[in-house]
């Protein structure tokens, strides 16, 4: 697929200018990232899920710090921000915190997936017209 020809095509939620400073490839390489992270979106918010249910907060953290990494990778610079907070507070230890935030936080990872991957597939259909 020639992603490249994609540069004017912008997806809500996505820093391009921030992607772009990541990748190797360029712009193909912003749209492979994406693709990528999209591949294991869900199971990110199933392990996240269970860690939490588990109260496995360290674990938590660590997975945390991953998709922090991988959404700023991808210039999700809001969501990377909120698995940032997380990921400090499972840092220093502040469960409550996780507690209290968790539910919103996947919530908006939920909402925030969704809406890149329909972004997402719509920019694969254009490409191939």
């Amino acid at each position: 697929m020639d992603w490249e020809n994609r540069e004017n095509s912008r997806i809500e939620g996505i820093d391009l200018e921030e992607a772009l400073r990541y990748s190797v490839d360029g712009v193909a390489g912003v749209w492979e990232n994406i693709g990528n992270y999209l591949e294991s979106a869900q199971e990110y918010r199933e392990q996240l899920n269970t860690f939490f249910s588990q109260g496995e907060y360290s674990e938590y953290r660590v997975l945390a710090h991953g998709l922090k990494s991988t959404l700023a990778l991808i210039g999700g610079k809001a969501m990377s921000e909120q698995a940032k907070a997380m990921e400090q507070a499972g840092k220093v230890q502040d469960y409550d915190y996780i507690r209290l935030h968790h539910a919103e936080f996947d919530q908006n990872l939920k909402e925030w997936n969704q809406l890149l991957l329909e972004q997402y597939r719509k920019i694969q259909r254009e490409t191939l017209e």
